[in-house]
């Protein structure tokens, strides 16, 4: 690798971390901010269903749990562990194999196929196809030397037992390198592969209950008719179009690895790509509906990423040259650009629902207690939904500012879950709704919650006035107005949130956005026509408000002013001369 592509590759990396710095918080999403809550409050590797790959993500802010430092510091360098573990990897990959090829495939293994997927990284088989590089890497090194053959077992075992589908996957490197090196199987590739076979024997007889749940649910046709999917042919061409639409950089992948072995006449190559992922696109499909979107799908999704990239970075791209090299160069540029940009739009969206999470807290924090439920149905416009983990995440995000700031927030579901309203205890709090835990298991350097149940949390702020003070309104253009008299017209206004608190649920129903005419400083019409909020406002939010122009023409001042009705006007005018005309 010349000095000019080792800067690259280090920028790119710097890229990363910058942005795992930015968007640490939204990447506690779901399973993330369920691990790493495990781990501060168990103060160890917290390892489930035997996928020990995943201590790899928890060395460093179990570290820092040990050395008591901030949780605001725990949460970022949580998420710059994760872009680390794959700087790591490079690095053994760049200056001990010596192959540049593989440090492109553990840059672009984090970026393809991912959006919503990002704010998930504690992901099983994320870490295990990092893994796999390393493990394809060394293969391509073959003979080697002794303690290299030892770490390409150890590789072995935590692949296979990082995730039941990563079986799959190492095995469709390992024939891949057979296929590639065309000197027939050594007797490497057989100890390999006799060692997933023993993986499959393994996984059967240790699967947790879990694990022998989600596979006789996906199996049990009887329970569902997904496998009806793959013969309908309006289904597949939904399949086809989401396939395009969410994974485009995987579909140039797959056509230019297509186009080349086909002309270097390397059939087996393409066939095996075909078969695993064909294979494995049908498998989803027949199991689940394949056409869902966001984080949960794209993990079920990713192993095509491997399937594709692996060979593509590895034989397509290091044996290219002239047009077809750069055509490579220019998708593995276009899948690292527009997937940091695609990721940064959809941090936008998490940062709204961290944002929201937060504004809760804070005014949680405002009430008697430290434990709330929240009827979720009341927020129709929220980006997102709160899904099972608000639970833990409403834990992680209130107590950044010190352990005495702790909420618990769940939702109405959670607490309706089984019997939990009837189960819980003072001494009690809902760490996720299938499981009751005692105050005392929280970590008291980071957590306190008090002895008490759960009670709504109702978004009406005590102090009206001073609430409403606080949104501030302005007009969307600083042009003059000029409308008709007794015209019906939309004026767009800019509303910004500066309380703790954000609009939500029951309050956003009750404030209304209304307006005043004024003539020459005298009073022509109060009662303007009432508009509702459109939306939950976190901190800033953009509408039309309906406006009646006056009867009679002359130069008017228009005022706008937020209220709730026969409760309080709040005070928080602006006001913008209007030209009314016959």
């Amino acid at each position: 690798m010349s000095k000019k592509e080792t800067l690259i590759f280090h920028l790119v990396f710097l890229g990363l971390f910058i942005i795992a710095i930015l968007l640490s918080e939204e990447r506690l999403y779901a399973d993330a901010g369920y691990y790493l809550s495990r781990v501060i409050n168990a103060r160890s590797f917290w390892i489930e269903h035997g996928r020990v790959v995943l201590a790899f993500s928890q060395i460093i802010p179990l570290a820092g749990v040990i050395l008591h430092i901030p949780l605001k510091v725990i949460i970022i360098i949580y998420s710059l562990g994760h872009v680390l573990y794959f700087y790591i990897l490079s690095l053994f990959t760049y200056y001990y194999l010596k192959n540049r090829y593989a440090i492109i495939a553990l840059i672009v293994m984090q970026l393809a196929g991912i959006t919503h997927g990002y704010f998930c990284p504690q992901f099983e088989m994320y870490y295990g196809v990092g893994l796999l590089v390393v493990f394809y890497a060394l293969l391509q090194k073959i003979p080697l030397k002794k303690w290299e053959l030892i770490l390409l077992v150890i590789l072995a075992i935590l692949i296979l037992t990082s995730h039941p589908v990563s079986i799959l996957l190492l095995a469709f490197t390992i024939l891949l390198d057979i296929i590639v090196k065309e000197r027939g199987i050594k007797r490497l590739h057989i100890f390999l592969l006799i060692l997933v076979i023993a993986g499959i024997v393994f996984k059967s007889l240790t699967m947790s209950d879990y694990e022998g749940e989600k596979i006789n649910y996906l199996f049990s046709f009887n329970r569902h008719h997904h496998h009806l999917q793959i013969i309908s042919l309006s289904y597949m061409a939904k399949l086809s179009i989401y396939l395009i639409t969410y994974y485009w950089d995987l579909i140039m992948i797959f056509i230019l690895s297509m186009i080349y072995l086909y002309f270097s006449k390397k059939s087996l190559q393409a066939a095996l790509i075909v078969l695993f992922l064909s294979g494995y696109i049908i498998l989803i499909n027949i199991t689940s509906d394949g056409l869902q979107t966001g984080r949960y799908m794209q993990q079920v999704y990713f192993p095509i990423v491997p399937i594709l990239v692996i060979p593509f970075i590895f034989e397509v791209f290091r044996n290219t040259k002239g047009i077809s090299h750069i055509s490579s160069i220019v998708v593995i540029a276009s899948i690292v650009i527009f997937r940091i940009i695609q990721i940064v739009e959809a941090g936008e969206v998490f940062g709204q629902r961290v944002a929201y999470i937060k504004g809760l807290a804070a005014y949680g924090r405002q009430m008697p207690g430290d434990k709330f439920f929240i009827n979720e149905n009341e927020d129709k416009n929220l980006t997102m939904p709160f899904g099972w983990s608000l639970p833990v995440e409403s834990i992680l995000y209130s107590s950044e500012k010190g352990r005495d700031f702790t909420v618990s927030l769940i939702t109405q579901s959670d607490l309706n879950f089984r019997d939990n309203r009837m189960n819980l205890k003072p001494g009690q709090f809902i760490f996720q709704q299938w499981d009751i835990c005692e105050v005392s298991y929280l970590n008291p350097n980071y957590f306190t919650l008090c002895n008490g149940l759960y009670r709504e949390l109702e978004m009406i702020p005590i102090n009206m006035t001073s609430f409403g003070k606080n949104l501030k309104l302005s007009f969307h253009y600083s042009r003059l107005y000029t409308f008709k008299t007794g015209e019906a017209v939309y004026l767009p206004v800019n509303i910004e949130n500066l309380n703790s608190t954000p609009i939500t649920g029951d309050l956003q129903k009750k404030i209304k956005i209304a307006y005043h005419w004024y003539k020459n400083k005298e009073l022509i019409e109060w009662d303007g026509i009432r508009t509702p909020l459109k939306s939950y406002i976190i901190k800033k939010s953009e509408q039309d408000i309906l406006v009646i122009t006056p009867d009679q023409p002359g130069r008017y001042r228009l005022v706008i002013e937020m209220l709730i009705e026969d409760q309080a006007w709040f005070g928080n005018n602006v006001e913008r001369e209007v030209e009314i005309t016959q």
